[in-house]
């Protein structure tokens, strides 16, 4: 299954030069707990996370007026969002991230896939394998008395 198919929302953006209050503020507008930042073709340049403005903005003493690539993670590991899902939780493993970003082949931003999104599929797929034996388990067998 393509990684892509994994994706619960769009991707949430911002240029490198937006202040980190808006950042936050767009965080929680957004409900997100991150955002990829990009240049103005797209091109992924680096992930923020809500961890990053408190303990590289807020704990080093930044102003609400700084621009997000001072406390942003760079530069951000990327995935082409037609990799199998098998690939992305691997690098997700390899770099230890919760959040991946997903481009397409000229490098443009097309998604994120999540730790969490990554946990639903799996449950899911655990909770029909459970059904699956669960049925098997009780349906009666031919010839059985």
């Amino acid at each position: 299954m393509k990684v892509c198919d994994f994706v619960r929302s769009p991707a949430v953006s911002a240029l490198p030069s937006t202040p980190i209050s808006s950042i936050a503020r767009q965080m929680a507008d957004e409900e997100v707990g991150s955002l990829v930042i990009v240049d103005s073709a797209e091109h992924v340049l680096g992930i923020v996370t809500d961890r990053d403005l408190v303990v590289r903005g807020l704990a080093e003493g930044f102003a609400p007026s700084t621009s997000v690539e001072s406390v942003m993670s760079a530069p951000a590991t990327t995935v082409r969002d037609d990799v199998d899902v098998s690939e992305a939780t691997e690098v997700m493993s390899l770099i230890g991230c919760r959040r991946l970003p997903l481009v397409d082949a000229a490098g443009q931003l097309t998604g994120v896939v999540s730790l969490d999104d990554l946990m639903i599929y799996v449950t899911r797929q655990t909770d029909r394998l459970t059904e699956a034996i669960a049925f098997e388990t009780v349906r009666p067998r031919h010839g059985a008395k």
